[in-house]
């Protein structure tokens, strides 16, 4: 966490995406599973969140079998230009 996270300024770890989709979420469908447990637990990342496209919360996105492969977005989003 950053300076400024820590002080409360800056982006939320709960901040959303236009399709409402948190980092959690995003973390989870493209299998960063080690962030994703960072943002969990570290980050105290909400886990009963739904995203707006699927209305999936990220637990229910990790459930899913390659999920990111799996979901027609209405988007083309991909995994590759994520960082964490």
């Amino acid at each position: 966490m950053t300076d400024a996270a820590a002080a409360g300024e800056g982006a939320s770890v709960d901040e959303r995406d236009p399709l409402g989709y948190t980092a959690l979420m995003m973390a989870v469908r493209c299998g960063n599973y080690a962030e994703a447990a960072v943002l969990s637990h570290e980050g105290q990342a909400s886990t009963i969140l739904r995203d707006d496209e699927y209305h999936r919360t990220a637990i229910e996105w990790a459930e899913q079998p390659s999920s990111f492969s799996n979901a027609e977005s209405r988007t083309s989003r991909s995994c590759e230009h994520l960082t964490f």
